[in-house]
């Protein structure tokens, strides 16, 4: 696994973590509040009805008492309703699977009490217990009891599912973004000058072409002119000239039909200036150091990329493809920059074309 899969493998963890810690804590809290909320207005709903209760048990109007705890029933979320006075059951409806508890009678240890708990099929309900009001009337005892009634939480769960299914949904959107960013950024930083291009911040160096002056070993009449002694005569065109630069000859390099300065930056091939980005001038100049010679990826991305920890040979690659574009006859049919299979790239030396000065 090279460094650009590690480095995205490593990203993608991280953030994966992250989502699903931050998500998992949100979920958390939301459902703690939730369910604090629902416990609440079950809470609200069985003071309501305690109060009533009291009030019909004190006019002994049993009838409208058990209307009431129809209409309770009615709404299909209410498990049980119980209505206990001085340890005796006054009233015991049920609905649905509130058919198959046990309700003993208590002795509550307070006002209200409020638990949580669980059907055999694992759904929720909250189970409330809430006294009846100590009403009074003239010569009777005051109304001693409670009244319980559990209600489901059904649809308090379906609310958390549907919001977990939305949270995971953003949660993946969030950890795609941040991976896709992450990748953006590599490519960024592994291919620099393509993106550069991208932007229009490339530098094309356009140089002056050096001075040269052509040297003919002969004056140009004398090969003209026909020899007694049976030799052909040789014209101007089979004359090879001679570059000769300005400057040293160390600054100059002239490889067949390419010819490279350093000193000006300046890169012609077959008699025409070539413009180059500084990358690609910097990878043709270590080429040309030792031409014939062969540069594995790794010894170019040391020369050329070595303030970019995450190049590759694909950058290699690809900065090979610009310079062919720019100095061979045919990118595809290279004969300046030759692919050594399996080994990497070298100048070729093409001694019938020019010798090097």
């Amino acid at each position: 696994m090279n460094r650009n899969a590690k480095f995205l493998l490593i990203v993608s963890l991280v953030t994966a973590v992250l989502v699903v810690g931050v998500a998992s804590v949100y979920l958390g809290w939301s459902g703690e509040q939730r369910t604090k909320v629902s416990v609440a207005l079950i809470e609200n709903l069985t003071i309501n009805f305690s109060d009533r209760a009291s009030l019909y048990l004190v006019r002994d109007n049993r009838p409208l008492l058990t209307s009431t705890v129809s209409a309770l029933l009615f709404s299909n979320v209410i498990l049980y309703v119980q209505v206990i006075q001085d340890d005796e059951v006054i009233l015991d409806e049920r609905l649905g699977s509130g058919t198959d508890f046990d309700l003993p009678v208590l002795k509550p240890s307070g006002s209200i009490e409020s638990k949580l708990k669980h059907l055999n099929d694992g759904s929720a309900y909250v189970d409330v217990i809430k006294t009846l009001f100590p009403l009074e009337v003239e010569g009777q005892p005051a109304v001693a009891g409670y009244v319980r009634i559990g209600r489901s939480l059904n649809e308090l769960s379906a609310e958390i599912q549907s919001e977990r299914l939305v949270v995971s949904a953003i949660g993946l959107a969030i950890w795609g973004t941040l991976f896709f960013g992450a990748w953006l950024t590599l490519r960024w930083f592994t291919q620099p000058r393509t993106e550069r291009l991208a932007v229009g911040e490339e530098e094309m160096l356009q140089p002056e072409a050096p001075v040269v002056q052509t040297e003919l070993s002969q004056p140009p009449e004398a090969l003209e002119e026909d020899q007694t002694d049976g030799a052909t005569t040789v014209s101007k065109d089979q004359i090879e000239p001679v570059v000769v630069s300005v400057e040293s000859s160390s600054d100059l390099r002239q490889i067949g039909e390419l010819a490279l300065d350093d000193v000006r930056k300046y890169v012609k091939v077959r008699g025409e200036a070539v413009e180059l980005s500084p990358k690609e001038f910097d990878l043709l100049k270590l080429l040309c150091d030792e031409p014939g010679k062969v540069y594995s990826n790794d010894e170019i991305l040391k020369n050329i990329w070595a303030e970019h920890s995450f190049a590759s040979a694909q950058d290699v690659k690809q900065y090979i493809y610009f310079l062919r574009r720019k100095l061979e006859e045919n990118p595809k049919q290279p004969k300046i920059i030759v692919t050594v299979r399996g080994f990497g790239y070298k100048v070729e030396v093409q001694h019938e074309d020019a010798d090097s000065v």
